[in-house]
C-alpha cells in the first residue's frame, strides 16, 4: 500500500511547500525543474540571486521571463508558514520525485507537482477504476453506479471518483459499503469538504482510502479548479467507467483525459432519448467499451479466471455485508420519509398556502398500490382521484419529489410505492 507518512520538518520539505505556493508558477514548471535538477532545486531557488534563478530556469528549458520575477517575489514568503499550515490541516503531502509519488500519475502528460492527502494513497499493486457520471443523475443511473461499484470493490478493485453529488458520491459510498477502498480527488483543498452534501462520504474515506488534492490546504472550491482535477482522477486509474453523462459535461472532460493518457474507457449504454445517456452513447460510438455487467470489467482487469478462490470468497462476503448495510439504510430512510410525510399531512389543513403539487402526494401513493406503473398509466388514475385534470409536468414533479424522499422508487420507467410491506430495497 502506498502509505504517506508525516514528513520531517527539514529544509527540503519546507522548500517544496514554498514552491507550490508561488503565484504564477504551475505544476508544469515545477515538475520540469524537478526533472532537471531534483527536488533540492527549490532550496537553491529560495536563496538564489536573480542571475542564479535565471540560470536554473534555462538549464531546465524554461524562459527567464516571466518565471524569474515570480520566483524572486516568492522569496518574500516564509516556507515555515507553509509547513505550519500543512500540519494544522491534518494532511500529509507527497511531491513529484518522491518515492511514494504514484507511478501512474508520473506517466501522464501533466502530472501534479504535489498531492495533499487525507488518509492514504491508492495501492499501486491493486487495480483501480474511476467511476464517474452526472451530478444530475437519474435513479436508474445511481442504482447502476452502486451495483458496479459494489461488485468491483468486492473483487478488490479500488474506486476513484470526484466525490461530486450524484454518480461520484454513490460510487464512492458503495465501495466502502462493500468493505473495499475508495479515493476522492477534489477541486479544492483536501481539508475542505465539497460539496457539503457528501460530508458522510468525506468523513468515511480516510479510514478506508483517502481524499486527495493537488491544491494546498484551505483552497476554496472554484469552477476553474475542477476540470484540472479530472486528469488526476483518470491518471490514478487503470480504467474509467462512465455511468451517465451529458454531451458537454465535466464527466466528458474526464473521459477525454483518460483517452489522452491511453487508459481504457467504458460506458453504460442508455436509451437514445435520455439526455443523461447522450455522453455515454457518444463515447461508445467513438470506440469506448460497452459494458452492462460488472463481471465484464472484472474480467478486463484481472483476465478470465485469474482471480483467486480466496478473492472470490471474500467478494461474496463483502457483497452480502453491503446488501445488509444497504437494506438497513434504506429502511431507516423510508421510516424517516414516512414520518415526515405523515407529519406534513397532519398539519396540511392549517397551511395557508400549499405548493401546487402537494395535494397530489396522497393520490399518487394510492394509485401506486399494487404493481409498479409508468407515468402514462398513473396519469388518468391520479386525475380521477384528484377530481381534476393533472398535467404531465405536475405528475413528474410530484414523482420526482417522492423519489427523493424515499417514498417511491423508479426503475426502468416504472414507479412503485416504498410504503408497501412487500417493497424492500434491493441492491
Amino acid at each position: 500500500m502506498n502509505q504517506v507518512s508525516n514528513q520531517p520538518a527539514n529544509q527540503t520539505t519546507c522548500a517544496l511547500l514554498w514552491a507550490d505556493r508561488i503565484p504564477g508558477i504551475g505544476s508544469r514548471t515545477l515538475t520540469r525543474l524537478v526533472s532537471a535538477h531534483g527536488q533540492e532545486v527549490f532550496l537553491r531557488l529560495y536563496r538564489a540571486s536573480p542571475d542564479e534563478i535565471g540560470d536554473l530556469l534555462e538549464q531546465a528549458g524554461l524562459p527567464r521571463d516571466p518565471y524569474a520575477g515570480r520566483i524572486l517575489r516568492g522569496q518574500q514568503q516564509d516556507p515555515e508558514k507553509a509547513l505550519a499550515d500543512l500540519r494544522n490541516s491534518g494532511l500529509t503531502a507527497v511531491f513529484y520525485g518522491d518515492p511514494a509519488y504514484p507511478e501512474k500519475l508520473g506517466k501522464i502528460p501533466d502530472p501534479p507537482f504535489a498531492l495533499y492527502v487525507k488518509g492514504t494513497l491508492p495501492d499501486p499493486d491493486a487495480p483501480a477504476v474511476a467511476v464517474v457520471g452526472s451530478r444530475e443523475s437519474t435513479p436508474h443511473g445511481r442504482e447502476t453506479a452502486r451495483r458496479f461499484s459494489l461488485e468491483l470493490a468486492a473483487r478488490g478493485v479500488q474506486i476513484i471518483s470526484g466525490m461530486a453529488r450524484g454518480i461520484d458520491c454513490v460510487a464512492g459510498t458503495a465501495a466502502l459499503d462493500a468493505g473495499g477502498r475508495s479515493f476522492a480527488v477534489l477541486g479544492c483543498g483536501a481539508d475542505v469538504c465539497y460539496p457539503r452534501s457528501s460530508m458522510e462520504l468525506y468523513q468515511r474515506l480516510p479510514a478506508c482510502g483517502g481524499v486527495l488534492s493537488e491544491y494546498p490546504p484551505g483552497t476554496a472550491p472554484a469552477a476553474g479548479l475542477f476540470p484540472r482535477r479530472n486528469r488526476i482522477i483518470a491518471g490514478l486509474s487503470d480504467a474509467l467507467l462512465v455511468v451517465e453523462a451529458g454531451r458537454h459535461s465535466g464527466t466528458m472532460i474526464t473521459a477525454g483525459a483518460a483517452l489522452e493518457q491511453g487508459k481504457d474507457v467504458y460506458a453504460i449504454p442508455g436509451r437514445p432519448e435520455d439526455e443523461a445517456s447522450v455522453g455515454c452513447n457518444d463515447l461508445i460510438r467513438q470506440g469506448a467499451g460497452l459494458v452492462t455487467d460488472p463481471a465484464e470489467l472484472v474480467e478486463a482487469l484481472y483476465g478470465a479466471g485469474d482471480a483467486s478462490d480466496a478473492l472470490w470468497c471474500l467478494a461474496d462476503l463483502r457483497r452480502e455485508r453491503a446488501r445488509i448495510l444497504g437494506r438497513e439504510r434504506a429502511e431507516e430512510k423510508t421510516g424517516r420519509a414516512r414520518s415526515a410525510f405523515m407529519q406534513e399531512e397532519l398539519f396540511a389543513d392549517h397551511a395557508k398556502a400549499l405548493p401546487p403539487d402537494r395535494t397530489l402526494w396522497s393520490f399518487v401513493l394510492l394509485a401506486l398500490t399494487g404493481t409498479p406503473k409508468t407515468q402514462e398509466e398513473l396519469l388518468p388514475q391520479v386525475a380521477a382521484r384528484a377530481g381534476r385534470n393533472v398535467s404531465r409536468t405536475e405528475l413528474a414533479r410530484t414523482l420526482s419529489r417522492l423519489v427523493r424522499q424515499g417514498l417511491v422508487r423508479e426503475q426502468f420507467g416504472r414507479y412503485r410505492s416504498m410504503l408497501q410491506g412487500e417493497a424492500k430495497e434491493q441492491d
